[in-house]
């Protein structure tokens, strides 16, 4: 099994482990948090052969289960252990694990390590924005162009990265965050046009319709929407006369205030039926003309196609075989559906379609073990697969 990590939180744990790789081989390792951001950690220490571990976690359902066959104790039970001990609090925000270990006794960065960490892909974002680029395309996308795929025995960069690998003569900007959306599409072409000498030769889209949804406003957490911040108030200061810049900062705000206050609709218990609303919600959104996202990809082509500037929509990889378990055998139909719907919205413009939903397995994404995930994260064979098909289509 393989999972997915942010770049930027794969090299501040790398670059952790490797400074205290002799401790942490000598050490009895207490992952403290046996959430997404703990499972990272763990599998950051059995790439580099770290053995001795465990995960404690306050959540009574949660002890006594085990995550890659990784036991999850108490708290209580953790310090029954003699021996070197070491405990790792990846949790966001985990100021209540801190203040528990202090209590026991334990002393930060010799007993325990804070490693709650604020992602950063934004700031590459605004690098490529700023820089020179000359005889550049720009590539679109949620987090299937910025996530990495980590096993035991490999890491495998993004599919961002292998797209600007195996089309370095076209010098492609990826354009990559969680949650990224259309509208923000809009706004970051618009800056572009602003600060370069050049146009870009092409823009490519990729129009995952879990982005398209009314799902991404909705997100949990509050990492995504953070990122989505900091970035509009970076470009607001390349632009500071902006009116919609400055409306669009306001409606992220906004979305950041409920996600804080955990009032959304994807906060749902895992269940089938908490699953199957999610998926819903994400993949088999009825798309409307008047909806958010089609408006802005019109305002793109319509754009786009008075410059003269070739426009890609893609339609990435989707487990149909996940999805037909979890929301009935008619799931393929009804998401082709919804792809045919949006090109019929935006008949008149002039653009290339790529439809790779159907390309890829289910052995070719990555599983996803806390949220519902069908799209977007696809392992090396399934990178291969799409580029590849990519390749073809562009011909």
């Amino acid at each position: 099994m393989n999972i997915v990590i942010q770049e930027s939180y794969y090299h501040f744990l790398d670059n952790f482990i490797r400074k205290h790789l002799d401790l942490l081989s000598k050490s009895r390792v207490m992952i403290f948090g046996a959430g997404t951001r703990g499972i990272n950690v763990l599998w950051m220490l059995k790439y580099n052969k770290i053995k001795n571990i465990y995960f404690v976690d306050n959540n009574q359902k949660k002890q006594g289960e085990e995550i890659e066959g990784i036991d999850i104790i108490s708290f209580e039970k953790a310090q029954t252990y003699t021996g070197r001990t070491v405990y790792l609090c990846p949790v966001e925000k985990g100021e209540s694990i801190l203040s528990q270990l202090r209590g026991a006794g334990y002393e930060e960065n010799i007993d325990y390590f804070n490693l709650d960490f604020f992602f950063t892909e934004y700031q590459d974002i605004i690098t490529q924005i700023k820089g020179n680029n000359l005889n550049y395309s720009i590539l679109f996308g949620c987090c299937i162009l910025s996530s990495w795929i980590m096993g035991k025995d490999q890491i495998e960069v993004s599919l961002g990265k292998r797209i600007q690998q195996e089309f370095s003569q076209q010098n492609w900007l990826v354009f990559s965050l969680p949650g990224l959306n259309v509208v923000e599409y809009y706004h970051l072409l618009n800056i572009m046009k602003l600060l370069q000498k050049e146009k870009p030769r092409m823009v490519c889209i990729t129009l995952e319709m879990s982005s398209m949804s009314p799902y991404a406003p909705l997100m949990v957490g509050t990492q995504n929407l953070i990122q989505h911040k900091m970035l509009f108030e970076s470009l607001i200061k390349l632009e500071p006369q902006n009116i919609e810049l400055q409306e669009h900062l306001r409606t992220i705000e906004s979305r950041l205030q409920k996600s804080k206050s955990g009032r959304n609709l994807t906060s749902a218990d895992n269940t089938p039926e908490a699953k199957r609303k999610v998926y819903e919600l994400k993949y088999l959104y009825n798309l409307r003309e008047s909806d958010e996202a089609v408006v802005y990809t019109k305002k793109i082509l319509e754009q786009m196609n008075r410059e003269n500037i070739p426009v890609v929509l893609l339609s990435p990889p989707v487990d149909y075989m996940t999805g037909k378990k979890i929301c009935g055998p008619d799931f393929n139909n009804r998401y082709i559906a919804n792809i045919q719907k949006l090109k019929n919205f935006l008949d008149g413009y002039r653009f290339i379609s790529i439809d790779a939903s159907f390309l890829a397995m289910s052995d070719m994404f990555v599983p996803q073990d806390q949220a519902p995930n069908i799209n977007p994260f696809l392992n090396y064979e399934g990178q291969k697969c799409l580029i590849d098909f990519i390749k073809m289509q562009l011909r």
